[in-house]
Formats: C-alpha cells, structure tokens, sequence
C-alpha cells in the first residue's frame, strides 16, 4: 500500500507521519545518549529533535495526545538545545493554534519555565566545578545570567 506523501524533502520527496515519528524516536535517543556522555554535540541533536517534534506538530491536531506531545517535545528540546528564543516562539505559535486547549498551553507555559531553570542550574553547576575562583568570586548564577545576555546580544551579529 502506498504511503500518503505529506511533507515536502529538498529532493521533492515526502516523509509520512508514521516516518516522521521514527526519526523523531531516533533522534530523542541520540540527543540523550550525547546528553548522557556529555558531548559537545547534544545541543544540536536536540535541536534537531526540536525540528521534527515541530513538524509533527504541524501535521496533527494540538487537541489530540500526539499532536500535544509533539508541540511539548518541540517546546523541551528546543530549550535543551540552548535556543530559549526558538522555545518562546513555539510556545506563542502553539499557544495561538485553533483547538489548543487551556491545559496545553499551561503546560507549554510551564515546560518552557521548568527547563529553562533546569538548564541554568545545570549550566551554574558546570561553572561551580570548572570554574571554582571565579565562581566563589562572582556567582555561578550571575556568570550564567551574563553569559546568556552576551548571547543574546550576538546572536543578530553574523559572527563565525
């Protein structure tokens, strides 16, 4: 039986739904398993998450259990990639969607929170143990707290 062809690749082939959500599974596991042994590559693995989470997104309901999951999964990996904006965006474009319920954008809302301050901490903790002087000098948060604002600053900046 042929596949409905939903979504366009750059060599004008199509990924069904039922596609979409292996490479996504695939790519929750890579994210993960570099999270897990502390690669420099997990932040971009997640962001690839993010992507296919949002395309999901795109193709289901956010009223139905899948189509919820995804935008959460969307909302999550975006902010364990180090792109806190991306994460506000979705959430305002979720949020915004016909058939989003109340519930779902509490629980975007909060995702989109409870991970930012996961990360923080995670990130005060690596400066903590990397960083001991300048930590006991100036603050783990508050390094962390300038460092995202000097991100922030740059990254309209075409650097690199």
């Amino acid at each position: 039986m042929p596949r409905k062809r939903l979504w366009p690749r750059q060599n004008d082939e199509f990924v069904d739904l039922e596609t979409l959500k292996i490479l996504t599974s695939d790519a929750i596991r890579r994210a993960e398993g570099l999270a897990d042994v502390g690669s420099g590559g997990a932040e971009a693995a997640y962001l690839d998450v993010s992507l296919l989470e949002d395309r999901v997104a795109r193709l289901t309901s956010p009223s139905t259990a899948v189509g919820a999951l995804a935008r959460q999964g969307a909302v999550g990996s975006a902010v364990l990639a180090g792109a806190t904006e991306r994460a506000e965006e979705l959430v305002i474009s979720y949020s915004a969607e016909e058939g989003a319920s109340e519930e779902l954008r509490d629980e975007l809302t909060a995702t989109l929170t409870r991970l930012v301050e996961v990360r923080r901490a995670d990130r005060a903790d690596a400066i903590r143990e990397r960083f001991p002087c300048a930590s006991a000098r100036y603050g783990a948060e508050e390094i962390v707290r300038l460092a995202e604002a000097i991100v922030c600053q740059a990254e309209p900046l075409p650097i690199g």
